[in-house]
């Protein structure tokens, strides 16, 4: 009976440090917490969301520009931003050019009627590391001379 007793007493025990593997989460990237959707001990299903991270080494702008301002643009080239809040003035390199347009979002006219641009997303990234740069913040870019 005392065997059976601490047999059960190993599988539990067994059991328990099996739990307490389950339960600690290891991030795949240095990365920041930016929101926890559920609280330390709780219990949640398997696949269900914990966290949202976030890579603050991986920050980029995205401009959605109506074609009209595209000319002068190419993959490689800077222009220049500011980010308001952290009153800086800095270059960023264009990555990506979307090849199609995302839709027409902006009505123009000229002198036969009216016509719709159609916009592309162009990705920006900042030229070198910028400290206390986070998603969300503004950066007012300057558009090159056509």
């Amino acid at each position: 009976m005392a065997r059976g007793q601490f047999d059960r007493a190993v599988h539990s025990l067994e059991e328990a440090h099996a739990f307490m593997d389950e339960s600690i989460l290891a991030s795949p990237i240095n990365a920041t917490i930016a929101k926890r959707y559920v609280d330390p001990g709780e219990m949640v299903s398997a696949g269900y969301p914990l966290l949202t991270l976030i890579d603050l080494d991986d920050i980029w702008v995205e401009l959605n520009l109506p074609e009209t301002e595209l000319s002068g643009l190419r993959v490689g080239s800077t222009i220049v931003g500011t980010i308001p809040a952290l009153d800086r003035r800095l270059p960023f390199r264009i990555e990506h050019i979307a090849v199609m347009p995302d839709f027409a979002n902006w009505r123009a006219q000229n002198d036969r009627g009216t016509f719709e641009v159609r916009s592309f997303t162009v990705t920006l990234r900042p030229a070198r590391t910028v400290a206390n740069l986070r998603p969300g913040m503004t950066v007012n870019i300057e558009m090159p001379e056509r």
